[in-house]
């Protein structure tokens, strides 16, 4: 059997500057979150030469501790593992879109008590005799009922509702958008909030976006979807329902390419009309505002990572003013001295009583951080910033490792006769 060895300096590797794989540029540790009053789970699906791996985390003694990596009993290299979550109570689903050639699959994860260990008890496949492209691209879960978005199925996208039975999800209904001209992109970000569905659709016309109600009647099916008038949405590349929320009796609709986000409001004859706008305080125009929401106490939550060179920022705002919806606070990144790349701060946000996290996925060549806040008195402090660990081809050998079975780590043996380092201060 032919054997080598891995040694430090001997033969000659020149680098100046060790750069990410192109993909490594894609939104990372952060870009999807989850949080409860005192859970906290953080998706990182790019992890460039490793698996995607969803963190957990406890709060303990006022800061986030973690708990846990989780990854796909099948895990594969960048298999998009933890781009959507969904969790309640010890029930956590996990959306991988790319998988398996790009169709996808999600995973169910289970515990036996709050603050156990996760297991997974099923691969969520898409069902049979749609062309799916991404499905579970978004996700919403309430108790055994599981909404799983499939934006590219049939050509338009649908939303299946599954249920749970023992360990199996087994498909309920498929909830499909009507012929509108243009449709595409259904499924893509869903809002769902008692018997009521936002369903996001920021592909249709020609990404200008759109938006759609669906009510779940008494007998558990769920009604023909309402597309919802978005006055002053005929922007080409608006993407409208990029971002969806639902609260009561308003929806928010997210619009990033337009830099806008919709209110509207359903009145007691169940109509939906427009009630206002949000709007950055600067010009919109690459701003990405829109991209995520979030209701934090009373107030709303935009992000927009595309402020300021794209490093982000989150604006709230507040509804009940007499002047109507106004912004009232802007959260910041923290320093970003010895930052690397733009921060991509407020692509995800999410709020749990008073805690509240923002997504800041290409911070720090791309690797991602979150940023932890809290509400003291009335105002929100930033906190702790999380990260992950981002696997790095070769990261498990060591001085003196050798072949075996023809493979050392992830390189294989084959015409390798010596593999060294020298440093730059040694040639």
């Amino acid at each position: 059997m032919q054997r080598s060895t891995l040694l430090a300096g001997i033969g000659i590797l020149v680098s100046l500057a060790w750069v990410g794989p192109a993909s490594a540029q894609e939104p990372n540790f952060g870009r999807a979150l989850a949080l409860t009053d005192t859970e906290l789970f953080v998706g990182q699906p790019v992890n460039w030469y490793g698996p995607g791996v969803v963190y957990t985390y406890q709060m303990e003694g006022g800061s986030w501790s973690r708990r846990g990596m989780l990854t796909a009993s099948d895990s594969s290299r960048m298999d998009d593992f933890g781009r959507a979550l969904a969790v309640e109570g010890n029930t956590l689903v996990v959306g991988a879109p790319r998988k398996r050639d790009g169709s996808g699959v999600a995973y169910a994860f289970q515990r036996g008590t709050p603050g156990g260990e996760w297991q997974q008890t099923a691969i969520i496949v898409p069902p049979q005799g749609d062309d799916h492209t991404e499905y579970a691209a978004a996700l919403a879960l309430s108790g055994d009922d599981l909404l799983v978005g499939s934006p590219a199925a049939a050509g338009t996208g649908v939303v299946y509702h599954l249920r749970r039975s023992g360990s199996a999800w087994n498909v309920q209904g498929t909830i499909r958008p009507g012929a509108d001209a243009g449709q595409s992109g259904f499924g893509s970000t869903l809002a769902w909030e008692g018997d009521r569905l936002l369903v996001g659709a920021p592909d249709a016309d020609s990404a200008r976006g759109g938006v759609y109600v669906v009510e779940r009647g008494t007998g558990g099916g769920w009604s023909e979807p309402s597309r919802l008038p978005l006055p002053g949405a005929e922007a080409v590349g608006a993407r409208a329902g990029s971002a969806v929320l639902l609260v009561g009796e308003r929806a928010f609709v997210g619009a990033p390419g337009a830099g806008n986000v919709f209110v509207l409001r359903r009145d007691g004859s169940g109509a939906w009309a427009a009630e206002g706008t949000l709007l950055p305080p600067d010009d919109p125009r690459g701003t990405r505002f829109g991209a995520s929401l979030a209701l934090a106490g009373e107030d709303v939550w935009v992000g927009a990572p595309g402020v300021d060179g794209a490093n982000g920022r989150v604006y709230s705002f507040r509804g009940d003013t007499p002047q109507g919806w106004q912004r009232v606070a802007t959260l910041e990144p923290d320093a970003t001295v010895g930052a690397v790349w733009p921060m991509g701060f407020g692509y995800a946000v999410a709020t749990a009583g008073e805690r509240a996290v923002v997504g800041m996925p290409s911070r720090d060549f791309g690797e991602g951080r979150v940023m932890a806040l809290g509400n003291s008195g009335g105002a929100w402090q930033p906190g702790e910033v999380l990260e992950g660990v981002i696997y790095r081809i070769g990261n498990a050998l060591e001085i003196g490792a050798r072949c075996e079975e023809g493979a050392m780590g992830e390189f294989p043996c084959t015409n390798m006769e010596l593999v060294g380092h020298l440093s730059v201060d040694d040639l």
